[in-house]
């Protein structure tokens, strides 16, 4: 067993490989993490908002206007969309928000310690 060498420890610690003599950045590591991170927030949100649509907190439209706002549409474009005030944009995300951000931390929660298997395929 030979100890590897001195310019293979940096390598490791750049998070580098040695493949047939030749040191390879590991570039792909960190495009794989973001992704992975991107498809954990964009699964949680989902979770939420259904968490938030079947809650009793909330009345339909109210659910209506903050699920559009949550999915990036303008204000203005919502307005137009469902036929509402400003106002009624903003008293919806101001009573829904909360809510949100709590079933954000219920379904983090949930994903991080799954409590039932998927199904087999």
């Amino acid at each position: 067993m030979s100890l590897p060498e001195p310019e293979d420890l940096d390598a490791a610690r750049d998070g580098a490989v040695r493949v047939n003599g030749k040191i390879i950045p590991d570039e792909c590591t960190d495009e794989i993490s973001k992704l992975i991170e991107e498809h954990d927030m964009a699964v949680g949100r989902a979770l939420a908002l259904e968490k938030l649509r079947s809650g009793k907190d909330l009345t339909k439209r109210q659910f209506q206007i903050f699920e559009k706002l949550a999915m990036g549409v303008p204000p203005a474009d919502v307005c137009s969309q469902l036929s509402v005030t400003v106002n009624q944009i903003y008293n919806a995300r101001a009573l829904a928000m909360p809510l949100y951000e709590k079933a954000l931390l219920e379904a983090k929660k949930e994903l991080d310690s799954p409590t039932e298997m998927p199904p087999a395929l």
